[in-house]
Parts: C-alpha cells; sequence; structure tokens
C-alpha cells in the first residue's frame, strides 16, 4: 500500500534496521484501489438520510447505531494493536463526530460476521473497511452498506477525496483516510538485471473486484487461484507478456 508503506522503502526502517540492498515499488497493480472508511446499512442510510460521518455529531443520529446502551454508536472497528485501530482513535479524540462514537475492537472477521447479520437483519450498524478485502464482495456498496464522508485528520498526507466511488452520496467522495494504490515491491539490483520483468510488472494491472472476490472465497490454494484468473484473462496476459519480451 502506497503511500502508507513508502517509509519500507528507504534504506532504514522505522525500526531502525537496515535493508541489505534498495528496493523500490514497481507499477501500479491496483491503482487508488486500497481504501479505507466508513460505512453504515443502506437501509439506514436511506431511512435517516445520512451520508456522512459528521451527521453523527448530532447524538440523535448516533444513538441509531448504539449496541450497547450507552448512548454512543459503536462503531465496529480493527483488532487492537493494527495501525487502523489507532487511527480510528485518533479520529475519535479529534475530529466532530468522536464525542458519539466509540471503537468496537476485536477479532476483525468474526466482528464482520456480525455485522453481515445484522444487515441481513436490517439492523442499523456501522463500521470500518477497506479494499480489498471480502467485506467487499459480501456486503456490496450501494446495495447492502454505503461509504460514509468524514473530514480528514489535518496531518494526513495524499488526497482523500475518490471519484466514482460506488455506495458514496458525492462525487468525488472523501472517505477521510489517504487513498493508497497496491504496489510490486522488488530488489533494485534484480529489477536492473531483468529488465523484462520490470516491463512485465509496469503493465500488471488487477481489478479490485476480482481481489476481493478472491479474498471471500478464502481459499489456502492462493496459487491455484492466481492461474485461474491467468487462464480467465489469458488474451490480456499475452499482450502483458509480449509487450515484456520485446
Amino acid at each position: 500500500w502506497f503511500p502508507t508503506h513508502d517509509i519500507y522503502l528507504t534504506s532504514e526502517t522505522a525500526a531502525g534496521l537496515e535493508y541489505d540492498r534498495s528496493i523500490e515499488a514497481v507499477g501500479q497493480q491496483v491503482e487508488s484501489g486500497a481504501l479505507q472508511g466508513y460505512m453504515i446499512d443502506k437501509a439506514t442510510a436511506d431511512a435517516m438520510g445520512i451520508t456522512s460521518m459528521s451527521d453523527l455529531a448530532d447524538s440523535s443520529g448516533a444513538s441509531v447505531f448504539d449496541q450497547d446502551g450507552d448512548g454512543l454508536a459503536d462503531l465496529i472497528g480493527c483488532n487492537e494493536g493494527w495501525g487502523c485501530a489507532t487511527i480510528i482513535d485518533n479520529h475519535i479524540a479529534e475530529l466532530d463526530w468522536g464525542d458519539n462514537v466509540e471503537q468496537v475492537s476485536g477479532t476483525y472477521g468474526e466482528l464482520m460476521r456480525g455485522v453481515q447479520d445484522r444487515v441481513a437483519a436490517g439492523d442499523p450498524v456501522l463500521f470500518y473497511a477497506w479494499t480489498p478485502n471480502w467485506t467487499y464482495e459480501a456486503l456490496a456498496p450501494g446495495v447492502d452498506a454505503v461509504w460514509l464522508e468524514s473530514p480528514a485528520l489535518e496531518d494526513d498526507e495524499g488526497t482523500t477525496e475518490v471519484r466514482g466511488l460506488a455506495g458514496c452520496a458525492s462525487n468525488p467522495c472523501d472517505l477521510g483516510w489517504p487513498v493508497n494504490s497496491i504496489r510490486a515491491v522488488a530488489n533494485s539490483e534484480f529489477l536492473d538485471d531483468n529488465a523484462d520483468i520490470r516491463r512485465l510488472l509496469e503493465q500488471v494491472q488487477i481489478p479490485l473486484g476480482d481481489i476481493a472476490a478472491q479474498n471471500a472465497k478464502a481459499n489456502p490454494n492462493a496459487k491455484a487461484d492466481a492461474a485461474a484468473w491467468i487462464a480467465d484473462n489469458r488474451a490480456l496476459v499475452d499482450i502483458w507478456l509480449t509487450n515484456a519480451r520485446n
């Protein structure tokens, strides 16, 4: 994920460890496809006209998502220790809607299955989501759930706006989280010695929906899934290979 992981391309990591060899990001395999943000079930969004996390600055809007009876909206968030859990806590502490919201942490997959159950039952639910992820396939944006806009933190770097985002009321949609691209990373010396591989990686682009669908299958045999994707997209892959070899 870049620019979030730009720090790992430097010769020294945040932990003070130095790489023996330089590495670099190459290509744009999923350009601007790594998104993060907040979502709610579409039924509640439609019924109450909620389009932004700032709508939860009003306690009457936030209380709809209160699951434990304390008057605060329960935001299904991230595992403790994950970077996104810290960012959500920072949002709650600093943004206009934070006084009426609390993060619910736990095992994300289990929490999201609970979110699915609530959506299926027609119960209000507020949750953090990212792409690509199996939840993108299980809770289709614009059908089962909608993205909410949110203010960004003042020190966020990079754009937080996404154009043409399905399931968001605005275009562009300001998610309040910096947009990332998914890029391959390789040893620079290896790429210099293998220009054909560099050219191949510079061409490869994989649709976000295909990645989400594979994630939803939870198939431990990733190589088989990759082979199946190549077979289904043989003509495109052959173009990549031909261009890389020439």
